[in-house]
This record gives structure tokens, sequence and C-alpha cells, in this order.
């Protein structure tokens, strides 16, 4: 079933146009690989990923509670290329990854958002730890360093989401507290979404930004959203809706020159039928239209 495989697009020009998908990893039996978490190290541009693989797919649709082993990989060309999996489970724990993306924070450590928390290499990939549990259970995490070096764990939950901070680069995590800015669907307790750092205050006049996507619906998986924050996630002033209609998970990233692309699930929409899962889109787009030319970045 190429459901159970792990597989990307590339694009090699600004994301006008997408190589054929490739399979990075296939499934052989009723395995799962599942929750491919990618995070950039800075040093020289590799790419590490990390892999649920689940022994059996039935464990995979259980919430994530089935026994998964954790895998990692690296390609060092920009994803062309992978080498093989390496096992990892006996540094982590049988845990279930992200989904979304992990970051790099200003210590070099590479930090992936997992249920209940972080992992965490400061080796460059080589070897990896598990961070400290959050204090009441969470799943389907997004990891964002603020500017005061603090860690913020934003996670799904109906009506909003939950939030919880780490002061010691995830080694532990504070009580956690609703955000009433983001509201999350009812249907099945959540949504993923997608946290990330897009700049710093710097000498150019920059702000501190953070973005942040999810289907900003209190019932369902609808109207795909991103929102814009000035005050490292206190509030949430400026949103635009990128898609009206079906829109599940979604993941962020802040391209090359300074606009932001978006991949979600838009499925399609219908009398009488609803399928959030069937489309994947796209899109690209700047702080001006984002903002709608109240803000501009600084270069």
């Amino acid at each position: 079933n190429p459901g159970h495989n792990v597989a990307e697009s590339r694009s090699r020009d600004k994301n006008m146009m997408w190589l054929p998908m490739q399979i990075i990893l296939r499934c052989v039996n009723n395995d799962a690989y599942m929750n491919p978490v990618p995070v950039i190290d800075s040093r020289d541009g590799t790419v590490l990923l990390l892999i649920n693989h689940y022994l059996s797919y039935g464990e995979a649709e259980n919430e994530g509670k089935g026994v998964t082993e954790v895998l990692a990989m690296r390609s060092t060309d920009e994803g062309a290329t992978w080498g093989k999996p390496e096992d990892i489970t006996g540094s982590v724990g049988h845990i279930a990854l992200g989904p979304g993306i992990g970051i790099q924070i200003s210590n070099g450590r590479l930090v992936v958002p997992v249920y209940d928390g972080v992992i965490f290499s400061d080796d460059h990939g080589l070897n990896w730890k598990r961070g400290g549990i959050t204090p009441a259970p969470l799943n389907e995490c997004q990891v964002a360093e603020l500017a005061d070096g603090s860690l913020m764990l934003n996670t799904r939950g109906s009506p909003f989401r939950t939030v919880t901070l780490s002061h010691d680069n995830g080694m532990s995590w504070g009580e956690e507290h609703r955000d009433s800015s983001l509201t999350d669907p009812a249907l099945w307790g959540g949504c993923q979404a997608s946290l990330i750092r897009y700049t710093l205050k710097d000498k150019t006049g920059n702000r501190n930004r953070l973005l942040f996507s999810n289907p900003a619906d209190s019932l369902s998986r609808f109207n795909m959203t991103v929102r814009l924050s000035y005050d490292e996630g206190r509030s949430w002033p400026v949103s635009r809706l990128i898609r009206k209609g079906t829109g599940a998970y979604s993941c962020l990233t802040v391209l090359r020159d300074g606009t932001i692309g978006l991949v979600y699930e838009s499925g399609v929409s219908g009398d009488g039928t609803t399928d959030f899962y069937s489309g994947i889109s796209f899109v690209r787009f700047n702080l001006e239209w984002l903002s709608c030319g109240k803000d501009h970045l600084r270069h």
C-alpha cells in the first residue's frame, strides 16, 4: 500500500515546478513508515530525517500508541539521495514523532518535537537523546525557539491550542495553558499545525516574528489560516485565510528570498461528503500579502 511509504517531491526552481515523487522508504508487508520530521543542520546543510516505523499499520492508526521504532536518515545533497536508516529507538524510546519539522536552536542543538516533548542531538545527528516529558500528555507537537532562548511547544487540543515552555533547551517543561487566540477544530480533538520562527529583531529594522498555520475552524478541518505574532506567541494579531473549505495538516517554511511557503492537506469539499486528505497543495506568499501591506521585510 503506497500510503505506508515515505516519499518526497523536490523543486529546483523556487517551487515553480516539482520533480516526480520518489520513494525514500517502502513498506514490505503490513508495516508503515509515518510521521517524517526533517531538520536541517546549518553547519553544512545536511538534512536529517526522522521517521516512525510501525511494524503493524493497525498500531500506527491507534493515536501513536502502538510500539514504534524511530529511524534516522541523512542527506547531504538536499534530498536527492539518502543514506541508510539508522534505528535510534534504543536512545530515545518508542515515541511518536511530530509530525512536522524540527529546528536547530541557537546553541547548535538539533531539536525534534515528539509526543510529550522533544528529542535532541548535540553532535549533528550522530547521537540522539530524549528531553524532558511534559507534565500532561501532549501529541502532534511543534517547537520554536523564542527570542530569549526559551523553547515553545505548541500542540493540538480543542477548542484551543495547548502551549508550554522550556527554559533549559527542552530538558524540562512548564505547565500547559490554552491559547484562546488559536482555535483548533473539535473533530478528532484538534489537528496538527505548524509553528516556525520567521525573523528575529535585528539592526535592519526587522521585528521578532513567529508564524502559525492550522485549520482555524472550531468544528471541523476547514479554513486553512496563517497567523503572525510580534510578541513571541503571546498574541496573534495578523491572520489571513489561505483556503476556504477543507484543510488539515500543514507545514510552514521560510524560503531563501524571505517568502513563506506552506504545504497542506487540501482535500476536496462536496455536497454531503468531506474529504480532507486526497489533495496536497503548496502556496507561496510574502509578508506584505500576509499583513495586507502593513508590514515589510527588511534586508
